[in-house]
């Protein structure tokens, strides 16, 4: 019972901590931005994903592009400290 009680407490707090949140960000926004600002804002629709699709992938020719091996030690041939 008394788990219950701290629970439903803590949704409240939460929720008021939240509500409190938002109520200080919509108040910022409006002293941020003048209201003709915002109304320009809402009236802009965002720009349509289709310009920012990549083409398909294709992959290098074979051999294009020289490729250098490096020499790889082992760690048995190295001193210790």
């Amino acid at each position: 019972m008394q788990e219950e009680i701290v629970t439903t407490k803590k949704q409240r707090v939460r929720r008021a901590r939240e509500q409190e949140k938002a109520r200080q960000l919509d108040r910022q926004r409006e002293d941020i931005h003048p209201a003709p600002a915002l109304e320009h804002l809402a009236t802009i629709s965002p720009p349509s994903p289709s310009h920012l699709r990549l083409s398909e992938a294709k992959p290098d020719p074979e051999k294009e592009y020289p490729v250098h091996r490096l020499a790889i030690r082992s760690n048995e041939a190295e001193p210790l400290p």
